[in-house]
């Protein structure tokens, strides 16, 4: 079931003074540095260690590229740059959590159908932000009346973007069974996988419900 909202706010980032240059450059020392056994001083770094570093450092430039941030309960923001595709986004985010998280936010199955869908392949003519959230309180109501309490308003493309986020904001450490309702169709994230279930799955599901909105003014 997912976590109540008042257990998944983090406390802020520190700010990391490495660039994403300097950070890409100290990777490189660090993939090829070894330890010298028979030198006084360390000239290298266990290979263990070197790879949690590079997942810190991936991890933070793909966060700083795509400007994505906690807002709070259960809120998250993300800005796509001009020239890049929802498709782009969501396939990079896959290959990173999959490397270093050992989780994927989106199943692949689902990834191979939006690759051919013009709503994720088509690069963006401007920045695109988009700013969400999620809420379990009262999605039992039926769904016009979540409409007219200004909910379900993010398109399905959206939401899937801004859910990838908040997986990658959160390191992958989220809850595995959820539906979320959006305006256009419903997506489930079921032990690692965002899917759009078919209406069948839908209404015979007893899980979790979240409710989404967009933020964006």
């Amino acid at each position: 079931m997912i976590q109540q909202a008042e257990n998944l706010v983090d406390e802020p980032a520190k700010p990391c003074p490495i660039g994403p240059g300097l950070s890409r450059a100290l990777l490189m020392q660090l993939e090829s540095a070894r330890y010298d056994p028979k030198g006084d001083a360390l000239a290298g770094v266990d290979i263990a260690v070197s790879k949690n570093l590079k997942a810190d450092f991936v991890t933070k430039d793909f966060i700083d590229k795509y400007k994505i941030k906690l807002l709070g309960e259960l809120q998250i923001a993300v800005t796509l740059p001009e020239g890049v595709s929802r498709f782009q986004f969501l396939l990079e985010a896959q290959r990173i959590s999959l490397e270093f998280f050992n989780r994927r936010p989106i199943s692949p199955y689902q990834l191979i159908l939006w690759e051919n869908s013009s709503l994720f392949y088509k690069k963006l003519s401007h920045p695109l932000e988009i700013m969400a959230e999620f809420d379990n309180k009262f999605t039992r109501l039926p769904l016009d009346e979540l409409e007219g309490r200004g909910w379900l308003d993010l398109p399905s493309e959206d939401l899937a973007v801004a859910h990838t986020a908040y997986f990658m904001a959160k390191g992958g450490n989220i809850s595995q069974w959820y539906l979320l309702l959006s305006s256009t169709r419903y997506l489930l994230y079921e032990g690692g996988d965002l899917v759009v279930p078919g209406p069948l799955t839908v209404w015979g599901m007893s899980r979790e419900r979240l409710a989404t909105r967009s933020l964006t003014k």
